[in-house]
């Protein structure tokens, strides 16, 4: 699942919804892996779990990321680990 299958951008939850219902998982049983503020937002407002990875790239939006997110990491072997 994409944008382009959905029509929309990440600032809504459609393309994190068809996901989970590809895959006949109601968004409290899913996790979402996001690096942007408005993926993570929109995800968790529609009840996903949601884990903020941290771009050393852009460190300025890490609080924000922090915030955002349930969970945080910087790649995912740093998830795993945790």
């Amino acid at each position: 699942t994409d944008s382009d299958t959905v029509n929309c951008g990440k600032d809504r939850p459609d393309i994190f919804l068809e996901a989970a219902r590809a895959i006949k998982t109601e968004p409290k049983d899913c996790i979402v892996f996001e690096d942007t503020i408005k993926g993570i937002s929109s995800a968790r407002k529609a009840g996903f779990i949601t884990i903020g990875f941290l771009d050393p790239e852009t460190p300025q939006i890490h609080d924000d990321i922090k915030e955002a997110a349930h969970f945080t990491a910087f790649d995912f072997k740093n998830f795993l680990e945790i």
